[in-house]
């Protein structure tokens, strides 16, 4: 089965007050498998960006009560943090800001 173009798209919709079926719209960031999305790019870089380095920040923070050795450490850093930043960095890119 093909599907025409004309049948796919939302572009008729011009305001977020408008409704489509049963979606409804929204003004906010919306948040999917970690990352916000939104029309406000501002608000959605520091809704990603700031919460995700809050949770790295905590993450370390957890872990330095424990006697690791060097090995444990970049273990850490290896599998719980550098991720984190890798799948963000990859969908949405890095800010200016966050670079150093």
């Amino acid at each position: 089965m093909k599907v025409k173009p004309k049948q796919c798209g939302l572009g008729g919709i011009k305001t977020v007050g408008e409704k489509v079926g049963d979606i409804v719209w929204t003004s906010d960031p919306i948040k999917t498998l970690g990352v916000y999305f939104g029309h406000d790019d501002n608000k959605c870089l520091t809704l990603n960006w700031e919460g995700k380095c809050q949770k790295l920040v905590n993450t370390l923070n957890s872990w330095t009560r424990r006697d690791l050795t060097i090995y444990g450490r970049v273990m850490i850093v290896k599998v719980l943090l550098i991720p984190q930043i890798i799948v963000l960095a990859t969908v949405i890119g890095i800010p200016k800001d966050f670079m150093v």
